[in-house]
């Protein structure tokens, strides 16, 4: 069976595009296996999301994304 990993950043405040990725997934997981990695904008910007900023990466969702490929 063909296997697809979503990826998605939840806004702040929920919207359509984040109902929109729930109903998909649903959709998808009848013909497919999927995976599902949600980041959040919840938190409080902190000094290491500074330095990610700067640098152009954000590296603890690096971490996760990479984790979560090996997995998948």
């Amino acid at each position: 069976m063909k296997k697809i990993l979503i990826i998605h950043n939840n806004y702040k405040i929920k919207g359509g595009e984040d109902t929109n990725i729930s109903e998909e997934v649903k959709l998808l997981e009848k013909e497919y296996t999927v995976d599902t990695l949600f980041f959040n904008n919840h938190e409080r910007i902190d000094l290491f999301d500074f330095i990610s900023f700067i640098f152009g990466r954000y590296f603890k969702s690096d971490k996760q994304i990479i984790n979560k490929i090996k997995k998948f």
